[in-house]
């Protein structure tokens, strides 16, 4: 191997090592996300299981609405 491939092939390695440490950031943001997003809908599915009907109603759902509220799938009619 002469001095030219030796470069050529720490160059490559370092490139690889590059790509491979943006791809692991990206996962651990999408994972940090994610975890982050299923907390905040325990948390407001909590909160809203915990209000009686009549606060409910007065936010306009009911309490068979509350998963869909909380899943952001929720249309009034």
């Amino acid at each position: 191997m002469n001095l030219y491939e030796g470069t050529q092939s720490h160059h490559h390695s370092q490139h690889n090592a590059a790509i491979w440490r943006t791809r692991l950031h990206a996962a651990l943001d999408r994972f940090v996300r994610a975890r982050a997003e299923r907390r905040r809908r325990a948390r407001d599915f909590q909160a809203l299981s915990e209000s009686t009907d009549r606060q409910l109603w007065d936010m306009g759902i009911s309490r068979a609405d509350v998963p869909s509220v909380v899943n952001g799938t929720y249309r009034s009619e």
